[in-house]
């Protein structure tokens, strides 16, 4: 997860849209993810782990998760994620 310059970005295929409601404090770990994401948090917050950084995502803060990056992420506050896996 680093900064991308996403002004050029153009989606090529839409593989999935998922409804996620992850459990308070479960911690999630993801290798090497197979497809582009955006992570949409309408409510609740949930913290990405990437490379030693965080990055939240709430209400007010969208995620890119990159293909082929690693993290974990925990769900400090309750509340549905939406994410959309793509090719770009």
């Amino acid at each position: 997860m680093n900064s991308y310059d996403l002004s050029n970005l153009i989606v090529e295929k839409i593989y999935a849209l998922n409804r996620i409601n992850i459990t308070p404090h479960q911690k999630l770990h993801r290798v090497n993810r197979e497809r582009n994401a955006i992570a949409i948090k309408t409510s609740g917050k949930t913290v990405y782990t990437a490379k030693g950084k965080e990055y939240v995502s709430d209400s007010s803060h969208i995620v890119i998760l990159p293909k082929g990056s690693s993290y974990s992420c925990i769900c400090s506050e309750p509340g549905e994620c939406l994410v959309i896996e793509f090719d770009a």
